[in-house]
């Protein structure tokens, strides 16, 4: 349970900052739930951030993200607190914005639109859904009604949470500019959740190109032009420049994704090695800067290589970066949600490899970096499988 007391009580100091909280009493959120029940203490606890407090304001922001988020679920409560967590982002005097955006872009993740629009054609499609999950949790002492409203609650209110956190798209535009480049990264990581709308996102992200000075920075938009920008002559022709003249790794790391990401096979041996590198060697790109996630494009790229791209016209140079970023890729991934698949995956990979005639005659000492990665990151997941199918 949270350890401050309810919103009535909280004595933490906060501040008179017309505006942002003041409707806070017009939305009756004891009707409102959150990861532990009803959302009376929301308010109270809103208000906290605001405060003079050092200790009680990160209390109160703990105690937020425990209740608004909770094991993976969003409530109703959550939907009514995003606009004043923008609002507070908003005001330059805040000094916890860097830690909301964080928070913002965490429960704002991508939703089943297909599913949500079925449900809003027809109500009974979510009436079904509520009633297999409460038949798949129902135990003797379940108050079934109460259940049922609960798990209603949580399914309606995920995508109202990233509609609401989706508002804020004009506010996270204007903070590419913030002077804070760590306020700066989780502004970007925002763009980069709503996909539908990437296209009015993109001269945003590509003005900040052209200024931007930090480095981490300066790296992650590059990084993430992959997905505000298909393959356009000057989103290639960038990234090349900067993969080849660039005096700083993360950067050409940032480049060298978003090249093979957008050009699969066709984009350059140079990036393709500097990505496999990266894979294999991932602590040599930490030191001094904050570290470029490393994403993984097996699915769009491995899938190329491995079905209707073959193998014709591949030569080693190219089979062995590719090989590695397959394979670190899907090592990378949780295999937590279809298993099987994800060890098929690697099968289809080493079967691949293994047909080639280079492979098989062991001629060509390029191709040991391939056995190696097979050996050290494939094999054990194959055994696995094997042994737990």
């Amino acid at each position: 349970m949270p350890n401050l007391p309810r919103h009535a009580e909280v004595p933490c100091g906060r501040e008179d900052r017309p505006g942002l909280l003041d409707d806070l009493d017009r939305i009756d959120w004891g009707i409102l739930r959150h990861g532990r029940g009803a959302a009376g203490d929301v308010p109270g606890l809103l208000q906290c951030l605001t405060g003079q407090n050092v200790d009680m304001q990160q209390q109160a922001f703990d105690d937020l993200c425990d209740l608004l988020e909770h094991q993976g679920s969003l409530y109703s409560a959550t939907v009514a607190a995003v606009p004043f967590l923008l609002r507070l982002v908003a005001d330059p005097a805040f000094t916890q914005r860097r830690t909301l955006l964080e928070f913002l872009a965490f429960i704002a993740p991508g939703i089943d639109r297909d599913w949500w629009r079925a449900i809003q054609r027809d109500p009974e499609v979510l009436e079904r859904h509520v009633d297999m999950v409460v038949e798949r949790h129902r135990t003797d002492t379940m108050d079934v009604p109460g259940y049922r409203a609960i798990i209603r609650d949580e399914i309606v209110s995920r995508p109202q949470v990233y509609e609401a956190v989706r508002t804020g798209l004009p506010l996270y535009r204007d903070l590419l500019d913030d002077d804070d480049p760590r306020v700066r990264i989780c502004a970007l990581d925002l763009l980069t959740a709503f996909d539908e709308d990437y296209a009015d996102s993109l001269p945003t992200v590509r003005a900040r190109i052209d200024v931007e000075g930090n480095e981490s920075v300066l790296a992650r938009l590059v990084d993430r032009l992959r997905f505000f920008s298909d393959a356009t002559p000057w989103c290639i022709a960038l990234c090349e420049r900067l993969l080849g003249t660039h005096p700083s790794p993360h950067v050409r790391l940032g480049a060298a994704n978003t090249l093979v990401h957008l050009q699969l096979r066709a984009a350059p041996l140079e990036a393709m090695a500097l990505l496999a590198h990266a894979y294999a060697e991932r602590d040599e790109f930490a030191p001094g800067v904050q570290p470029l996630h490393i994403s993984t494009p097996h699915d769009a790229y491995g899938g190329k290589l491995l079905t209707d791209a073959g193998i014709e016209g591949l030569t080693v140079d190219q089979i062995v970066p590719m090989t590695t970023i397959m394979i670190h890729g899907l090592a990378a991934r949780t295999p937590q949600d279809n298993w099987r698949d994800y060890c098929r995956r690697v099968e289809r990979i080493c079967a691949f490899l293994f047909e080639l005639p280079a492979m098989r005659q062991g001629a060509d000492t390029r191709l040991d970096d391939v056995r190696r990665v097979i050996v050290v990151t494939a094999a054990p997941i194959l055994i696995s499988h094997r042994l737990c199918p």
